[in-house]
Formats: C-alpha cells, sequence, structure tokens
C-alpha cells in the first residue's frame, strides 16, 4: 500500500471555494443542465466511452527512491536487492499535517474552536413519587429481583455457550487449578 503525497494547501483551497460556488449556485437553482455526458453515469455508457477511446486521468507518484540508503541499511542483502527492484512509491514530504484553520478563508464563518475540556457540576435531587409508594419494600425488591434474573439469563444464555464452558474447564483442568475425581 503506498502512502499518498501530501496535500498542496492552495490547490485544496481552491478546490474548496469551487465547491462551495457550485453548492451555492444548486443551492439557489442558478444553474445550467447538460454539460456532462449522460453516458458516463451508467456502466453502459461507461463502456462506450472506453470503445470510442475516452480514457479516465490518472495521477501516479513517481518513486524516489534513494538506493544509498539501502545501500547502507545494516537489511539483509536479499531484503536490499528485493527494496531496489520493486520499489515503493515515496510521498514527497509529510511535513504539514492539515487543519480546518487552513482553509478557513472559504467558510463563510470561522471554523470552530477545539474542544477543551470542561467540567460541569451536575446536581441531582430525588423526590420520590406517589408511584412506588403503593408498593412495599418487599414487593419492590421482588419486582427488582425478577427483572434482573430475566435480563440476566438472557444475557448469559446468549453470550455462554457449552463449548465456552467445556474450554474454560479445560483450561483449568490443565492449569492445576481443579482436578477430576479418580473413578473408584
Amino acid at each position: 500500500m503506498s502512502i499518498p503525497p501530501s496535500v498542496d494547501l492552495n490547490k485544496l483551497t481552491g478546490i474548496l471555494s469551487s465547491a462551495k460556488k457550485i453548492i451555492g449556485k444548486v443551492e439557489t437553482g442558478n444553474y445550467e443542465t447538460g454539460h456532462i455526458d449522460g453516458r458516463a453515469l451508467t456502466e453502459e455508457g461507461v463502456k462506450q466511452l472506453q470503445a470510442e477511446g475516452v480514457k479516465r486521468p490518472s495521477a501516479q507518484v513517481q518513486p524516489q527512491i534513494d538506493n544509498s540508503r539501502i545501500q547502507n541499511s545494516r537489511l539483509p542483502d536479499s531484503v536490499k536487492k528485493a527494496m531496489m527492484e520493486n520499489p515503493i512509491p515515496q510521498p514527497n514530504g509529510l511535513n504539514h499535517t492539515f487543519n480546518l484553520e487552513d482553509v478557513y478563508n472559504v467558510a463563510d464563518e470561522k471554523p470552530m474552536p477545539t474542544p477543551q475540556s470542561r467540567k460541569q457540576s451536575i446536581q441531582e435531587s430525588h423526590q420520590p413519587t406517589q408511584e412506588f409508594s403503593s408498593y412495599s419494600e418487599n414487593a419492590l425488591k421482588a419486582m427488582i429481583k425478577d427483572v434482573l434474573i430475566e435480563y440476566l439469563s438472557n444475557e448469559y444464555s446468549k453470550n455462554l455457550t457449552e463449548s465456552v464452558i467445556k474450554q474454560t474447564i479445560n483450561t483449568l483442568i490443565n492449569e492445576g487449578k481443579i482436578t477430576t475425581k479418580k473413578k473408584v
């Protein structure tokens, strides 16, 4: 897998401003149709265009391999040979990390500042409702117990299978944490 070349920010800004102009035209309805060959939108149409000799533009990255660096490395000779015979295209400098401030002049508004961690205190208050006051404490405990049993039995039946249990027991036996009972 090759690493893509770094992005020219002036070119990216131009592309984004052109896209913004197009979006503006579409939103206002101030555009004309008929500038694109409709055949290019279907597979059969693309095949027809290719048969007519139309080709897609392609951009290829030229390899920039420094053979002296490979020769001076401490890699085995077979690896050095393979690296020189099958070069991997190298990007021409990834010295800039893209962020939205690089293209803020394209947007109408200023870029959003990066979020800072803010601590917010949350105060909760509990007011007993009349809905549960009619139940006794034991009845509530029984309902909670039933719901928990139902939930846990469903979760465990989904997650635990017989094979998992067998593997666990075999692991515990192999580690010596449990022993088997000898038959008499």
